[in-house]
């Protein structure tokens, strides 16, 4: 028989939040990090039903091949097992109950496996007992080669990525050789050679994700890779996702079957940021199962829900390149819409992208960081992706995104956030000639140069009156109507709003740097963003010349763009080249003149 689900159980170093794993009595049980043995001081119940090995009977069932199930259970000692299905109403309904007493056992549950929309299990094991581990067993064999080629683009993150190499390492040993192999590209320059054996390092100039995840491609497309996995390399990753990535594909009845990992976040483990994400009419993200606590059973059964998706992260997304090689390769786009884009056009190709419990990477959450730059990046490309993508793109959307965007960031007092999105409106109103001509490390560099917008380390004296002086979140409709009336204060005279700036002064508002209520600054004469991590953030000052200039400054963009906007979306939508192999050859050789 062949093996497609094994037990995770928590790693000291990957991740000790035992309830995304398993659910036990620390009192009545005893569990080994060593070893990953558990040990019952008493009689005691452990259940399975988590993040990790919550088992999809209902996509298993769809998705793939697989129409016998069998659980192999390796313990010692006398137990009872039981498999529940997770019902809509979270009630559990039994499927079946045993009772062993061997040290091992192998039991039919294909029943269970055709009656059920997902499988969860428990072990009430007597005092002196112990578990080492379940899997998952079938007797059908794989329908399709997999071998797999995990791309991580780095830069300058030694650290992180040389973690993912050896988690990578770790699952590659589970299969054969050349199954698994692992292509770090660095855009940096700074690392050394793998002693792993499954590690190829390629050193590329720093073209962004986009550019490393493009030549991660083109060598795994040399190696004949027949899937790949893209990774970030800021992510935690736990070994047993690569496996079952693995095994859904050598079992998939659609052979442009793509899988989208979850983000869940490395401060909260058990807290998911997204499972995929839908685009609105204005292309802005709304993300899915968005803030999921992942410690309950009665929201995995909600994760498992199919639903709808228009994106999939990079953070984890695998996906066939050999079903999918007309696909191409990622617009040269440095970072930001690289990805969403192409889950679109994968999808405009006939793949399906789905998800599953015990598919996801842990990622530092977004609000820690801030920078005008990657709003830069987010409009510019975000115009390329609508042009090559949205059939519906007008240029009355368009406007009304510019305005959306621009001025959030404007009555929020981010003057160079503003100015520079609409300087990533007019770039991407050049058409394909920016992004084809320009050296995207050279030009990354001068966009940081020119912010300052973004976080740092706060001055000590604002990180510590951050907690006093929160701001006061109203949302009451006369402050709404007041903060529209003058512009978020901005037509006010100097007379009307609070005094002073210094961090303990009624002048100073401390605010999320997600914070989206204009209406929190009405009366402020500067703001303290401060990120998520209650560390770092930067300081803003109210101007009303930069306001007024900004203002002055969009209504001449209004009245300019409208022609080039045609010209440009024209120029863009038939923009193949951009997605080439042989353009990014040359793209990227570019670096070396």
């Amino acid at each position: 028989m062949n093996h497609i689900f094994k037990c995770a159980l928590p790693k000291i170093g990957i991740c000790s939040e035992e309830h995304l794993y398993l659910r036990r009595d620390p009192k009545a049980t005893q569990y080994n990090y060593e070893n990953s043995d558990i040990l019952f001081l008493e009689r005691s119940t452990i259940s399975f039903d988590t993040y990790f090995n919550f088992f999809s009977s209902a996509k298993f069932k769809k998705y793939t091949d697989v129409k016998s199930l069998f659980l192999e259970l390796k313990f010692s000692g006398e137990i009872v097992v039981e498999l529940h299905d997770i019902l809509e109403d979270n009630s559990k309904k039994l499927l079946k109950q045993i009772s062993l007493n061997d040290d091992a056992k192998i039991i039919d549950i294909s029943e269970a496996y055709v009656n059920s929309s997902n499988i969860c299990f428990s072990i009430t094991a007597s005092k002196g007992s112990s578990f080492h581990t379940f899997s998952l067993l079938t007797h059908e064999s794989p329908i399709n080669e997999v071998e797999l080629g995990i791309v991580v683009p780095t830069y300058k993150r030694e650290s992180y990525v040389k973690k993912i190499a050896r988690s990578i390492h770790q699952a590659s040993l589970a299969h054969p050789r050349n199954k698994v192999e692992t292509i770090i590209v660095d855009n940096g320059s700074t690392l050394d050679e793998f002693a792993e054996e499954s590690v190829e390092l390629i050193p590329n100039p720093n073209y962004g994700g986009a550019g490393g995840f493009a030549r991660g491609l083109i060598r795994a497309r040399e190696l004949d890779k027949t899937h790949v996995l893209f990774c970030d390399d800021d992510i935690t990753l736990d070994p047993i996702v690569i496996s079952r990535i693995i095994t859904i594909f050598e079992y998939a009845k659609d052979r442009k079957l793509s899988i989208s990992g979850s983000m869940l976040r490395s401060d909260r483990p058990s807290m998911q940021h997204e499972n995929g994400a839908l685009l609105n009419d204005d292309y802005l993200f709304i993300p899915l199962k968005h803030n999921l606590d992942l410690n309950f059973s009665s929201n995995l059964k909600i994760n498992d829900t199919e639903t709808a998706r228009d994106y999939a992260a990079w953070w984890c997304f695998a996906w066939p390149i050999k079903e999918l090689s007309d696909a191409g390769y990622p617009n040269p786009i440095f970072f930001r819409w690289d990805d969403a884009e192409f889950s679109l056009r994968l999808k405009e190709k006939g793949a399906s992208i789905i998800d599953f419990n015990g598919i996801g990477v842990w990622h530092d959450p977004f609000e820690h960081k801030y920078a005008s730059s990657s709003n830069y990046y987010e409009e510019r490309n975000c115009f390329l992706a609508r042009s090559q993508r949205d059939k519906d793109f007008t240029y009355k959307k368009f406007l009304r995104r510019a305005k959306i965007k621009v001025f959030h960031h404007a009555l929020m007092f981010r003057y160079e956030t503003a100015n520079m999105i609409l300087d990533a409106y007019n770039h991407a109103l050049e058409g394909e000639s920016h992004f084809s001509e320009i050296r995207p490390d050279e030009f990354h560099q001068a966009l940081l140069k020119s912010q300052t917008e973004k976080t740092g380390e706060l001055p000590q004296n604002y990180n510590l009156m951050q907690s006093i002086h929160a701001p006061h979140y109203s949302t009451s409709r006369l402050k709404w109507l007041l903060a529209k009336l003058t512009l978020n204060g901005h037509l006010l005279p100097s007379a009307a709003l609070r005094k002073g700036t210094s961090p303990t002064s009624p002048g100073t508002v401390f605010a999320s740097t997600l914070e989206w209520q204009h209406p929190v600054l009405l009366r402020a004469r500067k703001v303290v963003f401060v990120a998520g991590d209650g560390k770092n953030g930067f300081i803003a000052e109210r101007s009303r010349r930069k306001f007024m200039l900004l203002i002055y400054r969009f209504a001449l963009f209004s009245l300019k763009s409208r022609k080039k906007f045609l010209s440009a979306k024209e120029n863009l939508k038939n923009s193949e080249k951009l997605n080439t192999k042989s353009f990014w050859l040359s793209y990227l050789d570019r670096a070396k003149d």
